[in-house]
This record gives C-alpha cells, sequence and structure tokens, in this order.
C-alpha cells in the first residue's frame, strides 16, 4: 500500500489566541452542532464546560464541596490547579482558572474534548474502585493522558515531543529532587522507570515476546496510585507525541485520530486492547521506533 504524503499542514498553526475547544473541533471535523451522525452528541455546543474563574483555594474548594467532589477529587483538582493555572474536573464538566497559560489551556480544551466525545458519561472511577480491577484503570488513564497530550500539541503545535531517550536519562536524576518532585521514594522512582522501559519495548516488539511481561501486572497491581499515575502520564505523554508525529510524518491519518477520541474505554481490557493496538500503529511504521 502506498504511504500516505507526509502532512504539510501543521495542527494548530491557523489557531490564534488562547487555545479552545472549537479549534480543535474543528481539526477533528466534528460539528458542533452535529443531529445527523450517531456517533457524536446531537448538539456538541450543549455539554461545554462552565467555567469559573476563582479568587482564592478556599473559594474554589467550598464550590468544590457544593458541587459534591469528594475529598481525594477535590484535591486532585486543586492540585492541578496551583500547579498549572487551570484544570478540567471531568466529574462535573468544569474548567477551573487561576492563571491563562497556553500549555495548561490547551490540556483543559482537549480534556473537554474527549470526555465529550464520550458524552461525558465515562468518568473514571478511582483505580481502586474500578469495576475492571486496577490494570484496566491504569491503561484508561494511559490512553487519556495520550489523547489529551496529542490534543494539546494541536492546539499548542510549539511544545517540544517527548523522546523516549528520556527514559533513560531519567536514571541519572538527582535522589533529593525526585523525592522532593514526586512524593515517593528514589527506590519507587527507579522501579517506576525500569517498568516504562520494559513497557516501551514491549509495545514496539510485542511480536518478540510469548506471552506478555508479567513485571508488567506485578508492577501495575502492586504499586501505589501515585507511582503508577507517574508511570500513565509518562506513558500517555509519550504515546500523544508517537501520534502527532505520525501523524505529522503522514504515515497516521486523521481519521484514525478522530476515532480514538470517540472509542468507549468502559469494559474488560477495552483501555489495554485499544492502547496496545494504537501504539502498534503508531510505532511500529517509523524508524524511531525500533
Amino acid at each position: 500500500m502506498a504511504k500516505r504524503p507526509r502532512n504539510t499542514e501543521r495542527p494548530g498553526g491557523r489557531s490564534r489566541g488562547l487555545p479552545s475547544p472549537e479549534a480543535l473541533l474543528e481539526f477533528l471535523r466534528i460539528e458542533r452542532y452535529a443531529d445527523v451522525d450517531e456517533f457524536e452528541p446531537r448538539y456538541f455546543v450543549d455539554l461545554y464546560p462552565e467555567v469559573y474563574g476563582g479568587k482564592s483555594i478556599g473559594v474554589v474548594r467550598r464550590l468544590l464541596e457544593r458541587k459534591k467532589l469528594n475529598p481525594q477529587q477535590i484535591r486532585t483538582a486543586l492540585y492541578n490547579l496551583i500547579e498549572n493555572g487551570s484544570c478540567y474536573v471531568a466529574e462535573r464538566n468544569l474548567v477551573l482558572c487561576f492563571s491563562l497559560r497556553l500549555q495548561s489551556a490547551a490540556e483543559c480544551a482537549a480534556s473537554f474534548v474527549h470526555h465529550a466525545c464520550r458524552r461525558l458519561n465515562e468518568i473514571e472511577l478511582p483505580w481502586e474502585e474500578s469495576p475492571e480491577g486496577k490494570e484496566e484503570g491504569f491503561y484508561r488513564k494511559v490512553v487519556e493522558y495520550g489523547i489529551v497530550d496529542f490534543g494539546s500539541r494541536v492546539l499548542c503545535s510549539m511544545r517540544p515531543l517527548r523522546e523516549e531517550q528520556e527514559l533513560f536519562g531519567a536514571y541519572s536524576a538527582e535522589r533529593e529532587d525526585v523525592e522532593e518532585a514526586l512524593g515517593f521514594s528514589y527506590r519507587q522512582y527507579i522501579e517506576t522507570v525500569d517498568f516504562l522501559v520494559l513497557h516501551r519495548d514491549f509495545e514496539a516488539h510485542q511480536r518478540r515476546y510469548a506471552v506478555r511481561p508479567e513485571l508488567l501486572s506485578r508492577f501495575i497491581n502492586n504499586r501505589s496510585l501515585k507511582q503508577l499515575d507517574f508511570a500513565a502520564r509518562e506513558l500517555g505523554e509519550l504515546f500523544g507525541s508517537d501520534l502527532y508525529q505520525g501523524f505529522i510524518e503522514g504515515e497516521i491519518s486523521k481519521r484514525f485520530i478522530r476515532s480514538l477520541f470517540f472509542r468507549s474505554l468502559a469494559g474488560s481490557q477495552c483501555a489495554r486492547n485499544l492502547y496496545l493496538n494504537a501504539v502498534q500503529r503508531t510505532r511500529t511504521k517509523r524508524p524511531s521506533a525500533k
């Protein structure tokens, strides 16, 4: 089959001002007022999130309590808000904003679009409560991080791509920096990097493995949620960069990417299978995946 020509239109190149859901919807060719396509919400624009510009952490906390979020969800939202200036709270379809930063605004827009494409009814349970188990919850998170990463690159294309080589450089990180930034021990950090390196090798060379390495399942089922979230974000951002580079190089079609936004992540092994099939498609076609 002939290779798809290199995509000369860089995603996000025509957008101006702050990143917005409209620019991503246009890129994905999703109609805001769609009423024909059964795979789209009847009126996508009706799903747009409420935006709240809080004046203080206390005010935002009280808002989230009124919205009936649980304590863990509130802590996560406040942490993301403080770290990034804005965040999307999927559980209540709400955008919180302290300050406008391009990358975080792009991530909020991409996260909303991904959830809205699934009609806002696949808000993830905490991993320990997931009916499909901790492993399925992990891969659901990886896919969400990856699609949000890709979407934010469409809206904010000057961001450098994540490279797999960064994982090997991660072994040289200073102990004090790691433990202060991540909130878990240096030993746990090295375990996580080992997991990431093995996982990426398994992704690229699945046919060389007789079975999926047992170490992958053991890590996911026996590590803390902090470790798992860090690992999911790392895998997700690498996946997002693979998708973006594959699209630019003409190896990945916009139709395929659009389908990822609409694919359900609910059900047994649904997210895991979606992720492994997608990364095999994005990584085996390019020399950099070898």
